[in-house]
């Protein structure tokens, strides 16, 4: 591993739009244990795109020879592939990880950055009456107030719906 000290220009500290960060070049095999299978990151910065525009989601789906394979929603494929000589750096940035992918002229190729962590719960019906469906749900939970949870069942995903998040009132549901 190498470690890069960036330091911002004069004008970048006066702006305080630029902070000190160091930077360590990692392995193609270290960036494996960080592009777990399933786990989420959003591709921030890309050639291909204006890095000005909006997050995009990425779920690591399969480790490549030359890179990785993304589901970047509704079972749409995203990869990312190695070219000769492109190298990773890892980086900190406000207590988060930052994966930048260089070319060897330095320029950058694509940018991640981890996503929030989802947190998964499992509901079942609060009425245990066999009239009622006693099946266990496991949602998706986007936000939680005191009356209800709001997210998705996490079997739309699997099947690539992507529909707007569902109210589950904490009268009628229990977790389990």
């Amino acid at each position: 591993m190498k470690t890069i000290v960036t330091v911002p220009s004069v004008v970048e500290q006066s702006l305080g739009i630029a902070q000190v960060k160091s930077e360590t070049r990692i392995s193609r095999s270290e960036l494996k244990g960080l592009f777990k299978i399933g786990s989420r990151w959003a591709l921030v910065g890309s050639l291909l795109w204006d890095n000005g525009s909006s997050p995009r989601p990425r779920t690591v789906l399969r480790h490549m020879s030359q890179g990785f394979e993304f589901d970047a929603g509704g079972g749409r494929p995203s990869y990312l592939r190695f070219e000769p000589g492109d190298y990773i750096v890892l980086a900190e940035r406000d207590g988060q990880p930052e994966i930048t992918v260089k070319s060897k002229e330095g320029q950058m190729s694509a940018q991640y950055v981890p996503m929030e962590a989802e947190r998964i719960v499992t509901l079942k019906c609060m009425d245990d009456s066999p009239a009622y469906d006693q099946r266990p749900r496991r949602v998706i939970v986007k936000e939680e107030t005191a009356e209800k949870w709001i997210g998705w069942p996490e079997d739309w995903r699997k099947r690539g719906v992507v529909l707007e998040p569902v109210e589950w009132p904490k009268f009628a549901w229990k977790e389990v």
